[in-house]
């Protein structure tokens, strides 16, 4: 039995309608509506009906926490730029992650959550030391 997808949200596709087998009709954010493959979708693959290709990314752009600086390269998953998040760190990112939203931030967003304080002990307690003399040795 398949699953209903309907109204899920997946990068700039929601789900409308099944159409055939597993293909659905959905809508872009940008407001085309396109029959795609909902694996395809689902897994990532297909994150718009194409309109991210045509955002261009130019220094200074922002995406979140993150300003684009500089182009890179070219990637397997397009064009890598050098980006500057907003607590300081630099790192480089494929484009289609930061126009699609998969990548706002450098990460720095989930590690301020679980920075825990761990308090020094007041003495090393350590009992291997004091073994072999209690027992004789």
């Amino acid at each position: 039995m398949a699953i209903d997808i309907t109204g899920r949200t997946f990068g700039r596709l929601t789900a409308v309608a099944r159409e055939d087998g597993s293909r659905w009709l959905f809508r872009c954010a940008c407001g085309v509506e396109k029959v795609l493959d909902a694996q395809s979708v689902k897994y990532r693959k297909t994150l718009s009906c194409g309109c991210l290709r045509q955002i261009e990314i130019a220094a200074g752009h922002r995406f979140g926490q993150l300003t684009a600086s500089h182009y890179v390269n070219h990637g397997k998953n397009g064009a890598r730029w050098f980006f500057q998040c907003d607590c300081g760190v630099g790192k480089i990112f494929a484009s289609s992650y930061v126009r699609s939203g998969l990548r706002t931030s450098c990460g720095c967003r989930g590690r301020a959550a679980k920075v825990v304080r761990v308090e020094q002990p007041i003495a090393d307690v350590w009992p291997f030391p004091k073994w072999p003399r209690e027992r004789g040795g």
